[in-house]
Formats: C-alpha cells, sequence, structure tokens
C-alpha cells in the first residue's frame, strides 16, 4: 500500500515484477506542478463534476464573529478554535461527558474569514460521512488515548486530538506515550466519550477505544458533518431566520435546540445584536515545554 502526501499535490509511481513474489523493481515520486500538462479530456469530465458538487457552496448557513482557524500546521500541534468548535458540538450532540476526535478529520487547511460561514466551508472542513459513536471508557484508558494523541507531536500527525469536556497538559521535551502531565481525568472514573466509529476500530494508535463498551452505536448518533449543520439550523432558528423543520432524522434536534445555549461559543456573543458563533481557544490542550 502506498500513501503519497495529501491534496493530489504529488504522486509515485511504483513499477513490480511479479513471479511467485511481488518485487519492487523501481519507484518514482511524481510532484503535480504547473510544469504537468493537463489532459483536456479528463479536465473537462473534472470540471462537469466539480460544478455540479460546488451548485450550492455558496449556500451561507451561518455566520462567525471570529476567524476559525483549520489549518494543519495548527490544527494538527496545538488547540485551534475550529478544533474546539466541532469537538463541543460532538459532545454535546452525542450527549456524553468527553468528546475526542483526530484532528486529521478537518480537512480545510485554511482559516475561515470572519463573517458569513457557507456550505463550502463545511464541506471544506469535514468532506467524509463521519459516523460517531459513543463509548463508555475510565479514565485511565482516556489518558492513554491522549497520549496517543500528542505522540508524534511535532509532526503535523492526523492523529492530534480535538477534545471537548477535557483539559490536560502535556510535555513535548518527554518521550512518547509518557507526556501527558496533568489532566482534569479521574483514572479511576468511568466516562461516556463521543468519536469516530473509524477511531473505534483503532486505527489512527487509539487502540485503547477498541477496549470501550459502546454506548450507541452508528446508528443512534448523528454523522459528524450534519451535528454541525443542524447547530447552525438552530441559531438560524433562534435567530428568528428559519426553522429547523428539515433536520435529518438521524439528529436530536430537541437536544440541540435546548443545549444550544450552553456553549461558550454562543454565551460570548454580543454583535450585531444576534447569535453568531464565536469559537474560542480556552487552554484546554496546553504544551508546557512551548509555554517556558
Amino acid at each position: 500500500m502506498i500513501k503519497s502526501g495529501t491534496d493530489f499535490r504529488e504522486f509515485s509511481v511504483v513499477n513490480i515484477e511479479v513471479s511467485d513474489t511481488v518485487k519492487v523493481v523501481d519507484s518514482e515520486r511524481v510532484e503535480i506542478n504547473s510544469s504537468v500538462v493537463e489532459d483536456e479530456f479528463l479536465a473537462d469530465v473534472v470540471s462537469y463534476f466539480d460544478k455540479k458538487a460546488s451548485a450550492d457552496e455558496t449556500k451561507i448557513i451561518g455566520e462567525s464573529c471570529v476567524p476559525i482557524d483549520a489549518r494543519f500546521a495548527f490544527i494538527r500541534t496545538c488547540e485551534t478554535n475550529a478544533a474546539n468548535f466541532i469537538a463541543d458540538i460532538m459532545r454535546v450532540g452525542c450527549q456524553s461527558d468527553i468528546a475526542i476526535l483526530n484532528s486529521g478529520t478537518i480537512r480545510l487547511d485554511d482559516i475561515v474569514p470572519p463573517g458569513v460561514f457557507t456550505l463550502g466551508h463545511l464541506r471544506g472542513m469535514l468532506p467524509m460521512a463521519d459516523e460517531l459513536i459513543v463509548l463508555s471508557m475510565t479514565g485511565k484508558m482516556l489518558l492513554e488515548a491522549l497520549e496517543n494523541g500528542v505522540s508524534k507531536y511535532p509532526q503535523t500527525e492526523g492523529r492530534f486530538p480535538c477534545i471537548s469536556g477535557v483539559t490536560f497538559k502535556f510535555d513535548s521535551n518527554k518521550p512518547p506515550h509518557s507526556r501527558v502531565v496533568e489532566s482534569s481525568l479521574d483514572p479511576s472514573k468511568t466516562y461516556t466519550v463521543a468519536t469516530k466509529a473509524y477511531l473505534a476500530q483503532g486505527k489512527d494508535g487509539y487502540d485503547v477505544f477498541t477496549q470501550g463498551s459502546v454506548i450507541r452505536d452508528a446508528e443512534e448518533c448523528p454523522m459528524l458533518a450534519i451535528l454541525v449543520r443542524n447547530h447552525f439550523l438552530t441559531i438560524s432558528a433562534i435567530n428568528g431566520f428559519a426553522m429547523p423543520r428539515k433536520i435529518a432524522k438521524k439528529s436530536i434536534d430537541q437536544v440541540v435546540m435546548k443545549a444550544a445555549m450552553k456553549f461558550k461559543h454562543m454565551k460570548e456573543i454580543s454583535c450585531d445584536s444576534y447569535y453568531k458563533v464565536k469559537p474560542i481557544v480556552d487552554g484546554r490542550i496546553i504544551n508546557i515545554a512551548n509555554s517556558n
């Protein structure tokens, strides 16, 4: 299996020799840049589907008072307001004590400027149909999950955690898997944690999630992108601009409506006399090696 970078910036050509065994003869990594000649036929095909996919991407689904930072260099190495925003929505929407998401889920690699938040922004941040699940886990197990989340720092690894309902400090100067020096978790206590079904299978190094007991499976939890979309619908309803009559069946809209005002990014809003999102960084992940 070969992985060649991200976002189609490069690809690899591998020549193999097949007999009784498979042997790699040679390989070449090819960067896609302005020197690559575009294939006209495929360009037309891509253009056709791109127009179909982007037809409604300018649709406004909400507004933000602040820039929302989803750049890989930051979201995969430290706490950002984009990570907090999505993790908070996960925790409240899935009715769990804690939410842990791998930052590699958020794919935009850009800053959404203050102002309108469009369907295109949402699809850029969460392009995949990510199923969620709620597990029952001990604090000790969750500490192991957090250790995995920061184990590859300072590499911009997608396993770096986005969290809600928990805070922790880590020391990146310490060896991997022994970096968490302080957390709000009680190792002996049992918590409910919302995460991706993908991670619950032990992916991205989160092997400890396979030890958790399933409280609600993917059939009982909304899709992640749907939860975020419904959050904006809820704000629109609170503002009196729309009613959430088309919220997806899998959502728990009554819970979301009731919980909407609990979000920090909702409480601190005082712009233009109606509600907008205002995701913040509130110190839930601190690298003490950088704070000295």
